[in-house]
Order: C-alpha cells, then structure tokens, then sequence
C-alpha cells in the first residue's frame, strides 16, 4: 500500500502498540510486516530475552509491538516486544 513517510508517522506514533508479522530475521534483529512499504524493526536489544539469549519469533508469526521512534534517514519504524517500557 502507497502512503507517505508523515502520514505512516501520523498512523504509527510512538507508543502505539499493535499487531504485526515477522518477515525477516537479521544479525542485528529482525523485520515486521505494518502492511505498508516502509521497514519497520525491532533490533536485538529489543527482543524478550530467555536467559542470557534474545528469542526471536518464527516468520509468519504475529507478535505485539510498541512504536520507540523512527529513523527519520532511512523511513524506517523502530519498534519493541518489551511493551512495559
């Protein structure tokens, strides 16, 4: 879907908590699907942790986000799974 940086912004502002799919895993965290063509990424750091490691969700499978901010260089979403922050 077609949208512009500022009005993905407007629809996604930081704090918002919402549902979303895991497409892609990386090194340094992984990908989500927010149905738009913006990347959106929770970064290792902010995965939950099972002892001293980081759990990262299988893709396909539809987690709960909470909006931390953008990176306003590279429209993209940053995002985490520890929604009691």
């Amino acid at each position: 879907m077609s949208i512009k940086w500022d009005e993905f912004k407007a629809q996604f502002p930081v704090g918002k908590v919402f549902k979303c799919e895991v497409v892609r895993h990386e090194v340094y965290g992984m990908y989500v699907s927010t149905g738009y063509s913006f990347d959106a990424i929770v970064p290792g750091t902010e995965l939950p942790e099972v002892g001293a490691d980081s759990v990262f969700p299988k893709i396909g499978k539809t987690i709960d986000v909470k909006v931390l901010g953008y990176r306003e260089h590279a429209h993209q979403l940053w995002l985490t799974m520890n929604l009691d922050e």
